[in-house]
Parts: structure tokens; C-alpha cells; sequence
């Protein structure tokens, strides 16, 4: 859904920073919740292919390594 997002995003740039506000709390809020790694993995993998399209103005944080 947010990949949908960002193409339709790039005709509405003043909306960009709200997409990446909620994307960021959605990051925080799984950062806090998802301890499995495999988890944790595969959402990373999809935040780096969001952050490759280079739609949004800063990259997504990913999330962290679980120890």
C-alpha cells in the first residue's frame, strides 16, 4: 500500500512529509512490537525498496537489529 502511496504522492509533493510522518511513527511503533528477526528482516527489506524508489525526501529509518 504506501509503494501505491508514493507513486501517487509525486503529483501531490506538499503531501510528501506527511506520508513520511506517518511511515516513520508506523517504524517506531513496529520497532517496539516485531522481535522476530526474520520479522524484522523482511520489513527492512521493504523500507529499502521504498527508499530506493527515491519518492520521499529522507530515506525511512529501518529497523533496528534485535540482539
Amino acid at each position: 500500500m504506501l509503494q501505491s502511496l508514493l507513486y501517487k504522492v509525486q503529483a501531490y509533493p506538499h503531501l510528501k512529509q506527511v506520508l513520511y510522518q506517518e511511515t516513520n511513527l508506523l517504524m517506531h511503533d513496529a520497532d517496539k512490537e516485531i522481535h522476530n528477526p526474520g520479522d524484522r528482516q523482511k520489513i527492512n527489506q521493504q523500507v529499502l525498496a521504498i527508499n530506493n524508489m527515491h519518492v520521499l525526501d529522507r530515506a525511512i529509518p529501518l529497523l533496528k537489529a534485535e540482539l
